[in-house]
């Protein structure tokens, strides 16, 4: 006669496919998340960066006497 199956694999033959959907939805939303966390903190330095540049500009600008723009080597 046949052993019956073990609890465990019960569970997983009834339960494996839904626990994967879910445990794979949310990754990707965890991955997601942390993506556009990442993408707007980059975004919110490069700005601070870019308004720290510009002040010391300016700055230069009025020590050194000269009132045209400096030029960029992007």
């Amino acid at each position: 006669m046949p052993e019956p199956p073990s609890p465990h694999v019960a569970f997983y033959k009834s339960f494996g496919r839904p626990v994967a959907k879910v445990f794979l939805g949310a990754v990707f939303t965890y991955q997601a998340a942390y993506w556009l966390w990442v993408k707007l903190e980059a975004d919110e330095i490069k700005q601070h960066k870019t308004e720290e540049m510009k002040s010391l500009e300016a700055q230069l600008r009025t020590t050194s006497g000269t009132t045209e723009p400096m030029k960029r080597n992007d």
